[in-house]
C-alpha cells in the first residue's frame, strides 16, 4: 500500500479517529492548497506519518505518531 489517505488542491476534510498502519509511503499526505483538520488518529509503522506540502496548511491535534520511518 502506499499512502492511507491523499488530499490535495483545495480539499478540506475532517480525518479523525482513524488507525494508519503499514503504508509503505505515508499513512497521510495533505499537499497543493489542502487544509482541514486531522485530530485523534494513530500512525504507526508508516514511511512518514503525516506528510504536509506545498501550500497545504492542515490542522494537526491529538495524534500519536509512533515507530514510522520519518515525521
Amino acid at each position: 500500500l502506499r499512502e492511507g489517505v491523499f488530499v490535495s488542491g483545495n480539499a478540506a476534510p475532517r480525518i479523525s479517529n482513524n488507525v494508519f498502519s503499514r503504508n509503505s509511503a505515508s499513512g497521510l499526505s495533505v499537499a497543493r492548497d489542502a487544509q482541514g483538520e486531522v485530530m485523534n488518529n494513530v500512525f504507526d509503522n508508516t514511511g512518514f506519518g503525516i506528510q504536509v506540502s506545498d501550500n497545504a496548511v492542515p490542522m494537526l491535534a491529538n495524534n500519536q505518531i509512533t515507530r514510522n520511518q520519518d515525521g
